[in-house]
């Protein structure tokens, strides 16, 4: 099985990965690793494969691994839809190519975006978006799944040379509610030692820019957090109530019991 395997290996990671995910599933029960590997580090490769593989892979994992594994989520369910598969195969092309495009987009209200550069595709929360830089040269984060139509823009392409303003920015944004261009802050917080497990020196941080402080003498740990505006982490901070405080800033302490109270009013 090991020699069959080796013919599968990925010389070319867009032709190639389907052909792998189709040997294991043809061959062997272990696809829960590789398909959780490819999850968290390239979900867009799944998107090669058909529906009937899809669904194969995913009665596969449900009948001969349930006593091993429970999956929450379903892996495919990022671009169910072929309409919004489409989309992100013509955004793919546009970004590889460093071209423009036009966006239709729905959210709160519809709002089109007339020779957008396209500039990278961006995988974070369990979704899509796609990075652009809008006309009038400033930065937008636009979820594929809110896409209504890409269609060719009036410009061909754009200088590769315009990435490099963002290069910072994707590097180290942490979700999608990450500003570009904004001064970072720095929060200070302590986990109470209920949850100090989860915030100890050397386990995996929940943000990119976290880092340990140090462990008090009551058991708590000390670590930052930074943010370019509060919505970044406020809604992290509040998961963890009442078992993460924050010492500093002020502000954003001031901001946290603000909306506990308001809470607490409606209930």
């Amino acid at each position: 099985m090991v020699e069959k395997f080796l013919s599968y290996r990925v010389f070319d990671k867009e032709e190639d990965v389907a052909e792998v995910l189709r040997f294991f599933l043809e061959e062997s029960n272990e696809l829960g690793w590789i398909l959780s590997l490819i999850q968290e580090k390239d979900p867009s490769m799944i998107l090669k494969l058909n529906d009937e593989e899809k669904e194969s892979i995913e009665e596969s994992m449900c009948d001969e691994d349930d006593d091993i594994f429970v999956f929450r989520t379903n892996l495919f369910e990022t671009l169910q839809d072929q309409k919004h598969v489409k989309i992100y195969e013509q955004l793919k092309s546009a970004v590889k190519n460093h071209e423009y495009r036009n966006i239709v987009y729905l959210r709160h209200k519809e709002e089109v975006f007339k020779n957008a550069k396209c500039l990278k595709l961006i995988f974070v929360n369990s979704n899509w978006y796609i990075a652009i830089e809008t006309d009038e040269s400033k930065l937008r984060l636009l979820r594929i799944t809110f896409i209504k139509r890409v269609t060719y823009a009036s410009k061909a392409t754009y200088q590769a040379y315009i990435l490099a303003r963002y290069e910072n920015y994707f590097d180290n944004m942490q979700n999608a509610l990450s500003l570009y261009g904004m001064p970072q802050k720095t929060s200070i917080l302590r986990a109470s030692p209920y949850v100090t497990r989860y915030f100890n020196e050397g386990m995996k941080p929940f943000f990119h820019s976290q880092k340990f402080i140090e462990n008090t003498e009551d058991g708590s740990v000390v670590f930052s957090i930074n943010y370019t505006q509060q919505l970044e982490i406020l809604p992290f901070i509040k998961q963890w109530v009442p078992h993460l405080q924050i010492i500093e800033p002020q502000e954003l302490k001031d901001i946290l019991k603000e909306d506990m109270r308001q809470t607490l009013k409606s209930l």
